[in-house]
């Protein structure tokens, strides 16, 4: 229960890195990262999520396009890149 718990919220928190805001599930990110990011890599990102699978079971071309939206926002915040 407690394992549950911790995941739920893990998902519930922006995956910038450094910032403990809280995010939408659909797109993981808060409101202020998801607005920096450019239109095109949101689109990708909400194209290829599915509410229905869970966070490890996400398509490749979805892992790539969140591993450079986090890489993108760390770059333009001074922030060690976590991948």
């Amino acid at each position: 229960m407690i394992v549950q718990d911790l995941r739920r919220r893990a998902l519930e928190l922006c995956f910038a890195n450094k910032c403990y805001d809280e995010a939408e599930k659909h797109n993981h990110f808060c409101l202020y990262h998801w607005r920096t990011l450019p239109e095109d890599l949101q689109r990708v990102l909400w194209s290829q999520y599915s509410i229905r699978q869970d966070l490890f079971d996400q398509c490749a071309e979805w892992k790539k396009a969140c591993i450079a939206a986090i890489e993108l926002i760390a770059a333009r915040e001074g922030t060690a890149s976590a991948t």
